[in-house]
């Protein structure tokens, strides 16, 4: 796991940051061609997450790496994979036009899929600061790491699953009441949750978690990086 520690921890973070764009935007816009080379995109970075994790196992480190390269990973992987159903989403209008024609469908699809897109940018944000800042310190204990990672995982699903599903619930009893249709399930889809709130809303609450969790493992690495007031600098001004 020394990889982590051959740059300096804001080189490094700049490095992840424009890379994992770039990797998100090419599994995004490979999905103009009908969706499927999103689909293509997505299992080959998941044919190289295995190959990374199978070598991990057979050389015995297997534990060791689950806790490192996850750390970061959780929200990297997961974004990655909402850029690829953005990607679907862009397709969708190609393929599935509806009652309108192709150019407007897929312009409305396109409109769908960039939002979808963008909401994944402060995921990655916030993925590269802890690949540079944290991930390096493989001498923190499993049970801090494991729960830097358990608090992504539910935090992602919180704002991109579960949250999503509360406010369609809420619209459809909205729109019961003031007796005019409900909207169609299949019409709230994730984008309209995305489109309704700033990207500050959204991810706020998200980093506010991780300001409480750096904070703590800051103390667990004294002595090594002032990792509380670099944080505030990349992310909470």
């Amino acid at each position: 796991m020394a990889i982590y520690k051959s740059m300096g921890q804001s080189e490094m973070f700049s490095f992840i940051t424009i890379n994992n764009l770039m990797v998100s935007f090419r599994v995004f816009i490979t999905g103009i061609l009908v969706g499927i080379g999103s689909i293509v995109s997505l299992f080959y970075e998941g044919i190289r997450i295995g190959a990374f994790e199978s070598f991990f196992h057979q050389n015995g480190v297997l534990k060791e790496s689950l806790f490192t390269v996850w750390l970061h990973g959780t929200p990297e992987i997961s974004a990655i994979i909402i850029a690829g159903a953005a990607g679907i989403t862009l397709g969708k209008g190609l393929v599935f036009p509806g009652d309108k024609s192709r150019f407007v469908s897929f312009k409305h699809s396109g409109r769908e899929s960039l939002r979808i897109m963008l909401a994944t940018v402060p995921i990655f944000f916030l993925a590269a600061f802890i690949e540079g800042y944290l991930t390096r310190y493989t001498e923190i204990s499993y049970t801090v790491r494991g729960f830097i990672i358990l608090t992504s995982l539910i935090a992602i699903v919180f704002y991109f699953v579960i949250y999503p599903i509360i406010i369609a619930k809420s619209h459809s009893k909205e729109n019961v009441i003031d007796d005019r249709p409900a909207i169609s399930g299949s019409k709230i889809i994730l984008w309209r949750f995305i489109c309704s709130r700033s990207f500050q809303r959204i991810t706020q609450p998200i980093f506010k978690t991780f300001y409480a969790t750096a904070k703590m493992v800051n103390i667990c690495c004294t002595g090594h990086c002032n990792l509380w007031s670099d944080f505030k600098r990349f992310y909470w001004h």
